[in-house]
């Protein structure tokens, strides 16, 4: 129950930073699940925002067979 209630508040949190930072509820999915294409604009936004480079949120993701 209370991992639960950690998980929920984590992903709370997540959308009110990507609020914050004006990014739409679906590209927070797409980041979060390394699904679809991510925008330039949203990678500026999320920089920004966490005062960093790109390079610092951006890897480099092996595809399962």
């Amino acid at each position: 129950m209370i991992l639960k209630a950690i998980c929920k508040s984590f992903t709370e949190l997540i959308f009110l930073i990507a609020q914050s930072a004006g990014i739409s509820p679906g590209i927070v999915e797409k980041m979060r699940y390394g699904k679809g294409h991510i925008d330039t604009r949203t990678i500026q936004n999320v920089c920004e925002y966490l005062d960093c480079q790109p390079g610092d949120i951006i890897g480099d993701i092996k595809e399962k067979p």
